[in-house]
């Protein structure tokens, strides 16, 4: 009996021995086999991904492509440029009439061609202006020449115009003139003084168109 035993416990550890043997082989051959078919999916997933790449350059070329159209829309806006350049320069010449003001040291020619002014006269401030078709003007100047000399100038001037609401104040600092000519309604008026800690006289005159 004890032979028949230990040969049944022998054949049975036999039996369990290559059963291990068999299943420790068997998923050997399968993940050998199932290595390939995953290389085979990823090498179709590369190839298939591949060629969404080109249509996507292609795409992007063809968006690049119309961006260089705008040329066009800028070479049209130009003409638009010069117009407002047009306008602008049309509209300063409106305001360049014969309205404007005159601010150049200079005699003013609005005014009086016979007033006298003289030789060595240094023209500050020289303006005229039109204002609903009146005319006038501001002119400031310094001259060398004494009292004396200027207030036998000016006065000779003035009485020959024979001023009307006239006023006058002259002495050895002071020469004032003021009136309007009742043949042309042109209002006047001369002040002159010598500047202090100077040698020159200062002679301001306005006129205007009444």
């Amino acid at each position: 009996m004890k032979k028949v035993w230990s040969l049944f416990f022998t054949g049975m550890l036999l039996v369990v021995i290559i059963s291990a043997c068999s299943n420790a082989s068997a998923p050997a051959n399968p993940s050998n086999e199932s290595t390939p078919e995953t290389n085979n999916t990823t090498d179709t997933t590369n190839t298939e991904s591949a060629t969404p790449a080109t249509t996507d350059t292609e795409s992007s070329d063809m968006t690049t492509e119309p961006a260089s159209t705008p040329d066009s829309s800028t070479e049209a806006t130009d003409p638009a440029t010069e117009n407002s350049d047009a306008t602008t320069n049309s509209g300063s010449m409106n305001e360049k009439g014969p309205v404007a003001a005159d601010s150049v040291e200079k005699r003013p020619t609005y005014l009086p061609t016979d007033f006298p002014i003289p030789d060595d006269a240094v023209i500050s401030t020289s303006h005229q202006e039109e204002n609903k078709g009146k005319k006038s003007v501001l002119l400031i100047m310094t001259t060398k020449g004494s009292m004396e000399t200027l207030s036998q100038t000016y006065k000779q001037y003035f009485d020959a115009k024979s001023l009307t609401n006239a006023g006058s104040t002259i002495d050895a600092n002071n020469l004032i003139i003021q009136g309007t000519d009742p043949k042309t309604k042109q209002v006047w008026s001369l002040i002159g003084s010598p500047q202090s800690g100077k040698d020159v006289v200062q002679l301001t005159l306005t006129w205007s168109e009444n």
